[in-house]
């Protein structure tokens, strides 16, 4: 008669103790620092203006210290606008010459920190590229393509692609690849090589650590991606890409790229868990940071049980109702058995202890 009482308690002192249970692993959380200014642009062929007419656009840039909150441009001749829409158009109403212009921006965040960059455009000929995967990992191949930049202009081909990879190194060809030692944001600038000059576009690039490597039960999981700490607001955001794939086949189940924001909470602590689907169960990964560093993640099934987006006292409620049950008893929960070993157990509430309170990412 008095089970009910015994689970109850060692649920309380799981829960007041999961950061003694549960191993710590440490996660690399990057401080605040300068944005990153980066805008490409296109020249409007078929608009019928005096002059020559460019669409900017600086959305890709880039800040880790909050929002950029304005966005000046130097448009090379003598006009200069303060703007707080990072997509802005620009008509030269003598026309671009034929060696192009230079345009300067600068952005502003948050904080009151600047960033700048100046890329030489033409009307003529544009450079554009692309890139993949969208969100590497440290030591991960990311190729880069500029097939897509166009010359309208026979008498100003293009000769050659001179890549900037943002990290001290360089490249040359139509398409390339490269891999980045160390996570962080990295501006990658393509010019092209022409007779007339070396027309110029860029892109923010974040490379981020391996967070978690693992296996649970029949799959392999990796999380890689960055985290941006801004200690002001007392904010933690990241993007995280999750890979899961079958361990014997090595056939991929899922990947998936998640943004999120969490808040740290009064003890300068914050917890969240990714959610994804496999094909027996709905596997959860937690992770737990704090204002210095990361403590750790885990792998489990998802202990969002209720299926309300928060890890909370009806998620435990329900392990404890089925705690010590197996498969085939009347008590028995799968859903509940968290680490996947046939037994609702002390590990099973620990896990669940480990990521109480907090927001699911799915």
């Amino acid at each position: 008669m008095r089970r009910p009482l015994v689970v109850m308690v060692a649920v309380l002192i799981v829960l007041a103790s999961a950061s003694t249970l549960l191993g710590s692993r440490p996660l690399s959380v990057h401080a605040s620092s300068s944005p990153f200014a980066t805008f490409d642009w296109t020249p409007c062929e078929t608009c019928v203006v005096v002059g020559d007419l460019f669409f900017f656009n600086a959305n890709g840039s880039l800040s880790p210290s909050g929002a950029i909150v304005s966005y000046t441009w130097n448009f090379g001749d003598g006009t200069i606008v303060k703007t707080a829409n990072p997509i802005i158009n620009h008509d030269y109403p003598v026309g671009v010459p034929s060696e192009g212009v230079n345009v300067t921006l600068t952005v502003q965040d948050i904080t009151g920190q600047t960033g700048t960059i100046r890329q030489l455009i033409m009307f003529q000929t544009v450079p554009a590229f692309s890139f993949t995967p969208t969100f590497p990992a440290v030591g991960v191949q990311v190729k880069f393509d500029g097939s897509g930049s166009i010359s309208f202009s026979n008498l100003n081909p293009i000769l050659g692609y001179l890549w900037d990879f943002g990290d001290g190194s360089s490249g040359s060809g139509v398409i390339v690849t490269h891999s980045y030692t160390a996570p962080g944001s990295y501006r990658v600038g393509l010019s092209l090589v022409t007779p007339d000059g070396r027309p110029t576009t860029s892109r923010i690039l974040v490379v981020g650590n391996i967070v978690l490597k693992g296996t649970f039960d029949d799959v392999n999981v990796t999380v890689t991606g960055s985290f941006s700490l801004n200690q002001t607001s007392r904010t933690l955001k990241a993007t995280l890409t999750v890979t899961v794939v079958n361990a014997t086949s090595g056939l991929l189940i899922i990947t998936k790229t998640l943004n999120l924001t969490v808040m740290f909470g009064s003890r300068g602590s914050v917890v969240f868990v990714l959610e994804l689907p496999t094909n027996s169960y709905t596997l959860g990964i937690g992770c737990s940071a704090n204002l210095t560093g990361a403590k750790g993640c885990i792998l489990s099934k998802s202990p969002d049980l209720n299926h309300n987006g928060t890890i909370d006292i009806i998620d435990v409620s329900m392990m404890a109702s089925a705690f010590d049950s197996t498969p085939g008893t009347p008590k028995w929960n799968p859903n509940a058995d968290l680490n996947n070993n046939g037994i609702v157990d002390i590990v099973d509430l620990s896990i669940a202890a480990f990521d109480f309170g907090a927001p699911v990412f799915s």
